[in-house]
């Protein structure tokens, strides 16, 4: 009998366990590789998550009906001023993330993609966004950050820049010979006064912290904020792709005993230092968390067990969420986000507990599958936290 996927949905149901998820790992690449001998598998890997209207997609044969429990209620939808709110914004392929602090600080973490070659416009989809949300054009954000120079969490930012003010910028200072991204530099460097320009942020006598793990004065006073890693030089990966993941800005925010990793793309490489750096400190900054806002999209590079076990071995399993940003996009052959990774995710939070900005857009045009999946974190003052599909 030909081996699909769908024979492996029912092989991973019918064994049920924690240990059964973490086999059918191994069934996925055993399959893989079989299937490049025998040409009998289905070409396209299965989402085993939930799109936001409550369905679970399973196989190429369609949806399945689901609970709704991962969409917000019209309360949860408007939490009061004194939460930490996190907007993990749908740009397609790419990363956007607004930060809403308890004090009313307002700061944007990368903005998807530029609209060139098939993309997405992060700028002007993160601009209707806030728009729709009260942020409107000409307000100005106490701080933008990129996290890296690739184009899908800079790209959007010249829509932004002509729209928004910015009173500080952060970038992890990496020498790049990319003209768009040289024209951004240069339009956030005119936009901010000299010393609220943060190029390199870490060990630069005048940058924004001058040590990894340093703390950061940019969610306002109420918001614990830790800058875990960011780096200026190409010294971490097997490639040139990944050394520039390897410098994105690490964030991690706390309040009222809740705390969120903003990962950028780092790679697994970047998750082993910071386990190194930080994992056996007993007072902040650690690795303790809640959420993660996983790297690199999804992909195998990223969200090891390793990294995972470490960042979760503190909280239970009730309180545990991940988020993936991406788009409906394959590189070099590989689905983001990647089906392996959705196996070892779910170990860790749950299915319930996993979100992404991707969910279903398997079966959208490119121009159709951005601004569906938006997906809000919220921290309420009495130490309530909740993540739901906007």
């Amino acid at each position: 009998m030909p081996m699909t996927w769908s024979t492996l949905i029912g092989i991973r149901t019918r064994l049920g366990t924690k240990q059964a998820r973490r086999t059918s790992v191994h069934l996925v690449l055993l399959i893989a590789l079989s299937a490049g001998v025998a040409g009998c598998m289905d070409s396209d890997p299965p989402k085993w998550w939930k799109e936001p209207n409550g369905n679970s997609i399973t196989d190429s044969e369609g949806l399945t009906a689901a609970t709704t429990d991962q969409l917000c209620t019209a309360e949860e939808k408007t939490p009061p001023n004194d939460s930490l709110r996190l907007h993990f914004i749908d740009v397609g392929q790419g990363d956007a993330i607004w930060v809403q602090s308890p004090t009313g600080e307002n700061v944007l973490i990368d903005a998807g993609d530029g609209g060139y070659y098939g993309r997405n416009n992060g700028g002007k989809i993160v601009s209707a966004f806030l728009s729709a949300h009260g942020f409107a054009q000409g307000a100005v954000f106490d701080a933008v950050a990129v996290t890296h120079a690739h184009s899908d969490h800079y790209g959007g930012l010249p829509t932004i820049f002509a729209h928004y003010g910015v009173a500080k910028f952060i970038d992890p200072g990496l020498e790049t010979d990319g003209l768009s991204y040289g024209d951004t530099l240069e339009t956030a460097h005119a936009m901010v006064r000299p010393d609220s320009y943060f190029r390199p942020a870490i060990n630069d006598p005048g940058g924004l912290t001058t040590l990894k793990g340093g703390s950061v004065d940019l969610f306002g006073p109420a918001v614990g904020a830790w800058l875990l890693s960011a780096e200026n030089n190409m010294r971490l990966g097997d490639d040139n792709n990944a050394k520039v993941n390897n410098t994105s800005l690490v964030f991690k925010l706390a309040y009222k005993g809740r705390s969120i990793l903003l990962m950028g793309d780092a790679h697994a490489e970047l998750e082993n230092e910071l386990i190194q750096r930080f994992v056996t400190n007993t007072s902040e900054p650690n690795l303790d968390a809640n959420l993660i806002k996983v790297g690199h999209h999804g992909s195998t590079t990223s969200s090891t067990g390793r990294f995972l076990d470490a960042i979760f071995r503190n909280t239970p399993a009730v309180d545990r969420y991940a988020v993936i940003q991406s788009g409906r996009t394959s590189f070099g052959g590989t689905q983001l986000p990647e089906a392996s990774t959705i196996f070892v995710l779910q170990d860790a939070v749950g299915q319930s507990h996993l979100f992404s900005t991707e969910a279903g857009d398997d079966k959208k045009a490119e121009e159709d599958a951005a601004s569906d999946d938006d997906i809000l974190a919220v921290v309420k003052s009495d130490g309530t936290f909740y993540v739901c599909y906007e």
